[in-house]
């Protein structure tokens, strides 16, 4: 899985918006795109169906919330947001 040059990530709008729209634009850019979750939690979004596969059959992909430092360390999305 390759991906392209760091870019800044998206900033996720959390009322949710046009996510299709989004989405076909982020995939016209690369199928990884950096993303930002509401209250400032830096992500991936995994774009196409052929690169998710691909992506959670990796094994250093963690799966279960307890890899994740931001829940280690107290970051959570505000209340309502999922």
């Amino acid at each position: 899985m390759e991906t392209s040059p760091a870019r800044p990530p998206y900033l996720l709008d959390p009322a949710g918006g046009c996510p299709h729209a989004v989405d076909a634009r982020l995939l016209a850019e690369d199928a990884l795109a950096p993303v930002e979750l509401p209250g400032g939690i830096e992500g991936t979004a995994v774009l196409g169906h052929e690169v998710l596969e691909e992506f959670l059959q990796h094994p250093e992909v963690a799966k279960k919330a307890r890899h994740f430092r931001a829940l280690q360390e107290g970051q959570s999305l505000p209340a309502g947001h999922c």
